[in-house]
């Protein structure tokens, strides 16, 4: 009763970890009323949740008081006493249509939190924590938090907090629908990120942002022509952490610093999806350490990495890729000294890229942990070596691979010893192998190329300090 069309309600499924388990977090959203016919409510938008059928009883409709104020122009600084807790500057509780801007903080704990606030704008602000500590710990201080709220944008915030200049938290309902833009800012701590989403969020945008450190959580989440640099340590730049989906896309960002993929298995998330898409296009990524994109799922669900033209320089690390279900295309890229670790995956495929090696003993590590790759391709690229070690290997084969494409590839081997194509010992390193088309490039000491099936319509130029081996096994 007293509701009417235009309304903006919350939406909660009250049963514990209904969204999922890592902080107790809580399916729900709000809901706009678009029609009322006796007790069925018409919404403007479809529900983006998720429901589960048992939880139906525990699911309830909460009609808030809802504020709509401007907060605007002001310069705040907090005097200290004794050991205090933190304190909120400005805290927006079921406010709609609202705008807070143009605020100055100096010293302030958390300076702005939105809480179950729907069509909200946070604009114009500049923080600055001190970074103190009371009772033997540091103060946990933030720029600006989001919690259980839904369509706002928060832009051109800037600053240095002790947790986060920008965060998603809240544990009531998901929020949904916000976007970070040309917010800068850092944290004063070491293994924390400059900005951050808890496992409550989703469709959460960073445009144009430059921060040291993202922590990321949720699904359906996109960086885009961001800046992100390694947080303090342990030097990661993206973090994995509460992740519900690996619908995430990653655009048109400089990358320096470790992808770390914190998150097991998302056993703790209540729902499937039909495939996940994780995307990373025209991004300059300069990794220092073991990376990891993507890890499997607790339901197995099928997950597809598209890397395309991207340029991914590893200065001493490798990229791990992993996961049973999953599908990875790496594809018009420019690659240097990037070690792929490929385990446990379905399908992979590398098709016109560029791939330079002068540090790093394997190029395409496919240790697969027993597990055969169901299909492997490498296709229309260009692979050259100039690396002095002596077990240098263009592709390791660790178990069979029932089909496999190398194909319209020059590949250069021109300095060092070893394997060009190795595979382990005496597995079978492919049931159909397609070798085709290929120009060969050997001017080094000693090369070996091993395969089950060669070799049609290949070309082999051996320099004059060229030898080859060509096996089969």
């Amino acid at each position: 009763s007293g509701i009417k069309e235009g309304d903006v309600l919350v939406l909660q499924d009250a049963t514990t970890n209904s969204y999922n388990t890592y902080r107790n977090y809580h399916e729900g959203e709000f809901i706009q009323v678009a029609g009322i016919s006796g007790t069925t409510l018409t919404l403007v938008n479809p529900l983006y949740g998720n429901y589960i059928a048992d939880h139906i009883a525990n699911c309830h409709i909460y009609k808030y008081n809802m504020h709509t104020c401007k907060v605007a122009n002001g310069n705040f600084a907090m005097q200290r006493s004794g050991s205090v807790s933190e304190r909120t500057l400005i805290r927006g509780y079921a406010l709609i249509n609202s705008e807070i801007s143009s605020i100055v903080g100096d010293g302030i704990d958390i300076n702005v939190a939105l809480e179950l606030s729907y069509n909200c704008e946070v604009s114009k602000c500049v923080f600055h924590n001190d970074l103190v500590t009371y009772s033997g710990r540091q103060l946990d201080q933030y720029g600006v938090t989001i919690a259980n709220s839904q369509f706002v944008n928060v832009w051109q915030i800037h600053g240095v907090c002790g947790n986060h200049i920008v965060c998603i938290t809240g544990t009531t309902i998901v929020s949904r629908f916000v976007n970070f833009i040309d917010c800068s800012g850092d944290t004063g701590k070491d293994n924390y990120y400059g900005m951050n989403t808890h496992g409550c969020g989703e469709y959460i945008t960073f445009l144009r942002c430059q921060t040291n450190g993202i922590d990321l959580g949720g699904d359906y989440l996109t960086l885009q022509d961001c800046i992100i640099n390694p947080n303090r340590n342990p030097g990661i730049a993206i973090s994995l952490y509460e992740i519900t989906g690996y619908n995430i896309k990653i655009e048109n960002c400089e990358i320096k610093g470790l992808i770390h993929n914190r998150n097991t298995t998302m056993s703790g998330v209540n729902r499937t999806l039909a495939k996940h898409t994780f995307t990373m296009h025209n991004c300059r990524w300069e990794n220092t350490g073991a990376s990891e994109l993507c890890r499997r799922t607790a339901f197995d669900e099928p997950v597809e990495v598209l890397i395309d033209g991207c340029t991914l320089k590893g200065t001493s690390g490798s990229m791990q890729i992993g996961a049973t279900t999953f599908v990875y295309k790496i594809s018009n890229c420019q690659i240097y000294d990037f070690l792929f670790n490929i385990y446990k995956v379905e399908r992979i495929s590398f098709i016109n890229n560029y791939i330079k090696n002068s540090s790093v003993g394997r190029l395409i590590n496919t240790n697969n942990n027993g597990v055969a790759i169901q299909e492997f391709a490498m296709i229309g690229n260009e692979f050259e070596s100039e690396s002095s070690y002596k077990d240098i290997s263009l592709l390791y084969m660790g178990a069979a691979c029932p089909l496999m494409r190398i194909e319209n590839n020059l590949i250069k081997k021109l300095n060092g010893s070893g394997f060009v194509l190795e595979c382990s010992g005496t597995s079978v390193w492919a049931e159909k192998a397609v070798v085709n088309d290929n120009t060969w490039w050997i001017n080094s000491n000693y090369a070996k190329i091993r395969a089950t099936t060669f070799y049609n319509d290949n070309n082999f130029l051996i320099g004059t300090a060229g030898h080859l081996l060509l096996e089969t096994t």
